[in-house]
C-alpha cells in the first residue's frame, strides 16, 4: 500500500500529455539517473577526449621544470594512451596534489568547526534571554554560588 504523499509525487512528476514519454519519473528512476549521471562524470574525469587516461596522481613540478605542462598551474599528471599497440606517454597540468585535497579539507573542517561552535554559544545565549521565571531564579543562583 502506497502512503498518500508517494501516490500525490507520482501523479504530480506524471509527464503531461503532450510530452512523448508517458512514463512517471518515480523516486527510484530519479535516484538511479543522477547515480548513472555520477558515475559518468567520475569516469569522464579520469579519460581525456582522446582517449588517454592518467597513470599517475597529481605532483607538484620538479624545481627546473617551469614551461611545457608546469607552466599554468606548476603541478602535472602524467597521461598514457594506448592506440593501436603503441603506447604514448606525455605530461599536462593539473588542478591540485593530494596534500592539496588534503589541506582544502582540513580547512572545510575549520569552518565548518567554526560555524557549529558560533551557532552553539547564539543558541545558549537565546535558550538564557527565553527562560522561565524559575529557571532564571535558578540559574542566577547557580551562578552567584559558583562564582561564574
Amino acid at each position: 500500500r502506497q502512503s498518500p504523499g508517494r501516490r500525490w509525487f507520482r501523479r504530480r512528476a506524471a509527464a503531461p500529455a503532450s510530452s512523448p514519454s508517458t512514463t512517471p519519473m518515480t523516486p527510484r528512476r530519479l535516484v538511479a539517473s543522477c547515480a548513472v549521471v555520477g558515475v559518468l562524470l567520475l569516469c569522464a574525469r579520469h579519460v581525456s577526449a582522446d582517449g588517454c587516461a592518467a597513470s599517475s596522481l597529481c605532483e607538484l613540478c620538479p624545481a627546473h621544470l617551469e614551461s611545457g605542462a608546469c607552466a599554468a598551474t606548476g603541478r602535472r599528471v602524467q597521461m598514457t594512451c594506448r592506440r593501436a599497440g603503441t603506447e604514448r606517454s606525455y605530461f599536462v597540468s593539473c588542478a591540485n596534489t593530494a596534500y592539496d585535497e588534503q589541506l582544502q579539507f582540513l580547512s572545510f573542517e575549520c569552518w565548518t568547526l567554526a560555524v557549529g561552535a558560533i551557532a552553539f554559544l547564539v543558541a545558549q545565549r537565546r535558550k538564557r534571554h527565553h527562560l522561565s521565571l524559575y529557571d532564571q531564579r535558578s540559574f542566577s543562583s547557580y551562578h552567584h554560588d559558583t562564582g561564574l
